[in-house]
């Protein structure tokens, strides 16, 4: 199954094969790619350049293009998809890749196979999630980032891991300067806030500005402000380096996690 997203709209090519649900965008922009995908009503765009498929939409769009017999296939699809960590916990959405074709942008991708034992493999290792923050003329911009870690303690230095495709990192990275923020147990539907692409991110959401002047969010588990030391190219995300400035944690607020592609919180152990 293909999903075609053009300058003209999104279709479905072989609609009756489950096997390999993807997506393939003539569009040379990610912007034209998200705001499509919202036309349609079939998802969005992540800041590292998946697509996140809603499954009602999707089903009703290849309903009309598959045999009769598509839905214990479907069922068994989504079955597999939520195994291998693809699907959020309520099944609502479903991960899927990007591939660009028909330009110029010059990007490559491992093989499916490849790609597809990567995201498994790695997806069991069990992390916190954060959301990178700044602020520059035209006003705060951010985005979830699973991709970090404290990096040295003397000096302080954290790694953040931005996605290449991430249309918020330019503008945080011209300041010289971002936050992160780590997210609470409360805050996942703020993490899919700043997943989205060409949205509002900001909207309704509650935060103060640090010490630097970038978005310090409310309710979340800490703050690490930092200068930018150096940006280098790892593959499709950039490696980024930062020279803590200020800190802070609320030591009372369980953190968000994220394993295998769903979100969960700490459990009581007895």
């Amino acid at each position: 199954m293909i999903i075609d997203i053009s300058p003209i709209g999104v279709a479905v090519r072989e609609g009756g094969d489950l096997t390999r649900l993807h997506v393939e965008s003539t569009n040379p922009h990610a912007a034209a790619d998200s705001e499509q995908l919202r036309i349609a009503g079939l998802g969005y765009l992540t800041d590292d350049g998946a697509v996140m498929l809603e499954v009602g939409a999707l089903y009703r769009m290849v309903s009309t293009v598959a045999d009769p017999d598509i839905l214990p296939r479907w069922d068994a699809m989504l079955n597999d998809a939520q195994h291998k960590g693809w699907t959020d916990a309520e099944r609502r959405f479903v991960r899927t890749r990007l591939q660009r074709v028909g330009t110029d942008s010059g990007n490559t991708s491992p093989s499916d196979a490849q790609a597809v034992r990567f995201r498994r493999v790695l997806g069991h290792f069990a992390s916190g999630v954060t959301v990178v923050t700044g602020s520059d003329s035209d006003g705060p911009a951010g985005f979830s980032c699973q991709s970090f870690s404290s990096l040295s303690l003397n000096p302080p230095m954290v790694l953040i891991l931005p996605g290449r495709s991430s249309t918020s990192w330019p503008r945080i990275q011209a300041t010289g300067r971002f936050c992160v923020n780590i997210l609470s147990a409360d805050q996942e539907a703020l993490a899919r806030q700043f997943a989205l692409s060409g949205v509002d991110k900001f909207a309704g959401v509650q935060w103060s500005r640090g010490v630097l002047g970038a978005p310090c969010l409310t309710g979340a588990c800490a703050w690490i402000e930092c200068e930018i030391n150096s940006v280098r190219t790892g593959g499709d995300h950039l490696i980024v380096l930062g020279d803590v400035r200020a800190l802070e944690a609320a030591h009372d607020v369980e953190p968000l996690l994220f394993h295998r592609g769903q979100f969960g919180r700490l459990a009581a152990v007895s």
